[in-house]
């Protein structure tokens, strides 16, 4: 062993990892903040250092060594290296790196900025090399400021901050003949449902009657809708999309530097937009929609009856609805520097808003919306035991900045959105989470987890999306756009929730290439793998095609055919007319018979299209309209016909009908 500055590594196990792929940060380098990766190998190790910086980090792209202390080596190796596998690395990051100091030239890339006075300094870190593994332990970490070091011990106290990486293949066991499999148990569910019910109190459902005891539709749709601000203060949807969305405002700025001219409103004569103006707003545009969007002329036409919507005519006028259209806007942070020679209060009447200051970009427009719905939709139910995530598309136009990205299942055209929906009972497809993806410069996924090595772009998404989900032993079905081992293993032992999903062989560590190369597709034959300490199981089923799931909460086991799914197998390459009962593995049956009613909700709001044709690239109405498309879906297709399923709903008698 050689220590140095209480630094303790094995000679012979450093010496092993020259070669080492690495993806290091611009944050590394002292004095550079940002997350752009760049990619190089461990060039040589030198013991002579005294400092501790015993690895020497060559980049690909630049002629300049950097000396890296071990804990930086541990965090920036690269995983989906196809030679990772072979470098014994701990399994658990050692200390942030971020605080080490390294001699960069003055060219180096990133963004400058001033480091923090209470920088991690005489960190003790220890490897102890076994023959075949390697583990760390006795970490501290004294900070100049005690007060500072007090708070971040106790913040590790309060969470898990064991780092998880991609399996080594030897881990893993083929499950057959000899060779059995582990039970693997789920954890618990803690709640007091196994299905979802709506959370309503009497005086609501009251509300949502008419004289005669039947439920509205449109009664439900607006309690479905979110509210705004505290208790005392709490203002409606409308009224927040008019003060807080700043319509009025808008109004009177391009009046001021557009030189647009209100054909309906002037606000000169205190004739200004409304609440109600606002309900009514909707009211038609959903009409128009219904409709299949004719123009605005047809809509308000006089000489062609079969054109024009007559309940729109009669709801307000058509240029009260032109004024509106032009003036629905989300915030006054991007044009109030064109109109800041006089002070705000002298010129506008409601107060200014503007985005909360740690926002994404790409949410600056919409967060409140955005914010307000999620919660909205999950105070209206009562929480049961399986959800489901799976991504949707809103239309636009090629190759945005919020659109491209990320692999493995990259959104080409228009906007990409994250959903969680109830999965069973009389609420499923019913929405309860959506996140939009902002682009591959998403500020709120481009960092490090504390539970990872690297960037993982999904963890730290649903580490987000599933706050109020963890810790009650849930069920969720996943894709493979999401699943994966690094998911796997944080959902279960730092959320405390089950997951099942489609998932790439590469994404699990398990050695799957020469099981798959000799399966024949069709044959519903299943081939099952599982990690020999890790709650993970791997299992590979011939279908139409090889589906590949991973669990962390099911215990590799192949259904039998009177168990398994009724599927339509093929026959000389094509489909038997009828179904028949074919075996398949456990997790397999769980996931079909779980992901298929996601795409169902989808395909039921897709009738919806409220943001209608537009030349503008702008996304913020896009994306405002497309929750208020899920607010219709949620009322219409999944609350509604929930109330019609149970006692709540008024049954009609014959003499009434």
């Amino acid at each position: 062993m050689t220590g140095c500055n209480d630094i303790s590594v094995d000679r012979e196990w450093a010496t092993s990892l020259n070669g080492l792929r690495m993806k290091v940060e611009d944050r590394w380098w002292d004095g550079y903040t940002g997350t752009t990766l760049h990619p190089g190998k461990i060039l040589d190790v030198d013991f002579t250092n005294d400092n501790a910086k015993f690895f020497v980090l060559q980049l690909d792209d630049d002629e300049f060594t950097y000396e890296m202390r071990c804990d930086a080596v541990l965090k920036y190796a690269d995983e989906d290296d196809a030679n990772f596998h072979k470098y014994h690395l701990p399994e658990g990051l050692l200390e942030d790196p971020e605080g080490e100091e390294v001699v960069a030239p003055p060219q180096r890339r990133g963004r400058r900025r001033q480091r923090s006075s209470t920088r991690r300094t005489n960190r003790t870190i220890r490897i102890i090399n076994n023959s075949t593994s390697h583990t760390s332990t006795d970490i501290s970490d004294n900070s100049e400021n005690p007060a500072s070091s007090s708070e971040d011990e106790q913040s590790d106290d309060e969470q898990n901050n064991t780092i998880y990486s991609r399996t080594d293949p030897s881990e893993w066991k083929k499950i057959g003949g000899r060779t059995r499999a582990h039970t693997i148990e789920p954890i618990p569910f803690t709640g007091d449902n196994e299905k979802f019910t709506i959370n309503i109190t009497d005086d609501e459902l009251k509300c949502l009657k008419d004289a005669s005891g039947d439920i509205r539709f449109e009664s439900v749709f607006e309690w479905l809708l979110p509210t705004f601000g505290e208790d005392d203060d709490e203002i409606s949807f409308f009224e927040f999309i008019v003060i807080a969305a700043r319509m009025r405002n808008y109004m009177i700025f391009i009046q001021r530097c557009k030189e647009f001219k209100p054909r309906y409103y002037d606000p000169s004569k205190c004739n200004t937009i409304q609440a109600d103006h606002v309900a009514h707003f909707y009211g038609c545009h959903m009409a128009r929609m219904l409709r299949g969007f004719p123009s605005i002329e047809e809509t308000w036409c006089t000489r062609e009856a079969l054109d024009a919507i007559g309940p729109v005519k009669e709801s307000m006028p058509k240029d009260a609805y032109i004024d509106l259209y032009r003036c629905m806007h989300f915030s006054d942070d991007d044009w109030d520097e064109e109109d800041s020679e006089v002070p705000w209060e002298n010129v506008y009447a409601d107060k200014k808003y503007q985005p909360s200051p740690e926002v994404e970009r790409h949410r600056r427009k919409y967060e409140h919306i955005e914010d307000g719905f999620n919660r909205r939709w999950k105070e209206c139910v009562n929480f049961g035991r399986w959800i489901t995530a799976d991504e949707s598309r809103v239309a636009g136009w090629y190759k945005s900045g919020i659109t491209i990205g990320p692999e493995p299942k990259p959104i080409r055209t228009g906007a990409t959105i994250h959903s969680i929906c109830v999965t069973h009972g009389d609420l499923k497809t019913f929405r309860l989470h959506c996140r939009v993806y902002g682009g591959k410069h998403d500020e709120g996924l481009n960092h490090v987890h504390h539970n990872t090595a690297n960037t993982q772009k999904w963890v730290n998404l649903y580490d987000e999306m599933l706050e109020e989900f963890k810790g009650r032993g849930m069920c969720m079905t996943m894709d493979s756009a999401y699943m994966g081992g690094v998911m796997g293993q944080i959902g279960r032992e730092v959320w405390a929730m089950n997951f099942v999903g489609t998932c790439q062989a590469d994404r699990t560590g398990a050695d799957v290439k020469e099981t798959r190369k000799n399966m024949t597709v069709g044959t519903y034959e299943s081939h099952m793998f599982q990690h020999r300490t890790k709650h993970l199981s791997f299992t590979m089923w011939s279908d139409n095609n090889i589906v590949k799931t991973l669990s962390n909460f099911h215990t590799p086991e192949v259904l039998v055919a009177a168990e398994g799914v009724l599927w339509r197998r093929r026959v000389d390459g094509l489909r038997e007319q009828e179904r028949t009962e074919v075996s398949c593995p456990k997790q397999q049956k769980d996931y079909n018979e779980t992901f298929h009613l996601i795409d169902k909700g989808n395909g039921k709001e897709s009738k919806y299209d409220m943001g209608g044709q537009t030349k503008g690239h702008n996304w913020a109405p896009k994306l405002h309209m497309q929750f208020w498309n899920f607010g219709l879906g949620n009322s219409s297709h999944t609350i509604y016909d929930a109330f019609g399923q149970t006692a709540y709903s008024r049954t009609l008698e014959y003499d009434n009908a």
